[in-house]
C-alpha cells in the first residue's frame, strides 16, 4: 500500500517497499515536487534526486541517477559530488553548467539496473520517460503529472513543444506495455497504478 510523506522538506517517506519518495510543496513554482529512490538489491537509483537527499548509508552501495528532463540539474550535481555515482540524460538537455558531466541515454546500449528509456518529443526539451519490465515500473518527470489525486493529465500545453505529439507518444507507451498492472512515478503528484495501460490515453491538463 503506497503510504504518505512528511511535508518536512527534509524528510522522506517509503511508498513502497523498494521505492523512498521525498515530497514537497513549493510555494515558488506553486506546484507539489518529487523524487524517488528505488532500489534492488544492493542497487539504488534516484530519478531527479533533490539537493537535500544525502546517499544511502551502509556498504557503498551501487547507485545511478537518472534524470528525465534539464529541470533537475542542481540537486543531480551535489548527490553526484557526495557519492559519486553516474548520471543519465538525454542529449537533448540543455543544462546550465557546462561542467555538468552526464552519461547520454542514447549512446548507452543498456542502462544501469535494466532500466529502458522513451524520448518524448512533444514535451519540454530533453524529456524522457523511465520503464523497468521486471519490476513494472514506469517514471515520468514533467510530461505526465497527477496533481488532483486521479488520473495522470498531460503536461499543460503551454510547456510542452506539441502537446499532441505528446499525447500521441504517452498513448503508444501505455498500449505497447503487457497487460499487468504498472506503478507509475512522478515529478508532480503522488504515485498511481495502472491497471490496464493499453486502456489509459492521458488527457490534457485541465
Amino acid at each position: 500500500m503506497l503510504g504518505t510523506v512528511s511535508v518536512d522538506p527534509y524528510a522522506t517517506d517509503w511508498v513502497h517497499p523498494n521505492i523512498q519518495r521525498w515530497k514537497y510543496f513549493s510555494p515558488i513554482h506553486k506546484v507539489e515536487l518529487s523524487a524517488h529512490r528505488i532500489q534492488n538489491g544492493a542497487e539504488s537509483y534516484f530519478f531527479d534526486p533533490v539537493s537535500a537527499w544525502l546517499p544511502p548509508s551502509g556498504n557503498d552501495p551501487v547507485g545511478s541517477i537518472f534524470l528525465t528532463n534539464e529541470n533537475h540539474q542542481r540537486g543531480a550535481a551535489v548527490l553526484q559530488s557526495l557519492a559519486h555515482y553516474p548520471v543519465y540524460a538525454s542529449g537533448r538537455c540543455r543544462f546550465s553548467s557546462r561542467y555538468f558531466q552526464f552519461e547520454l541515454v542514447e549512446a548507452v546500449p543498456i542502462l544501469p539496473g535494466g532500466w529502458q528509456f522513451k524520448p518524448l518529443y512533444g514535451a519540454a526539451p530533453g524529456e524522457v520517460l523511465y520503464y523497468h519490465e521486471e519490476m513494472r515500473l514506469a517514471v515520468f518527470g514533467d510530461s505526465l503529472i497527477r496533481l488532483k489525486n486521479s488520473d495522470p493529465e498531460l503536461l499543460p500545453r503551454k510547456y510542452c513543444a506539441n502537446s499532441d505529439i505528446l499525447q500521441a507518444e504517452l498513448t503508444e507507451f501505455f498500449c505497447g506495455l503487457p497487460k499487468e498492472p504498472v506503478t507509475c512515478l512522478f515529478a508532480h503528484g503522488s504515485p498511481w497504478t495502472v491497471q490496464e495501460p493499453a486502456l489509459f490515453s492521458p488527457e490534457l491538463y485541465t
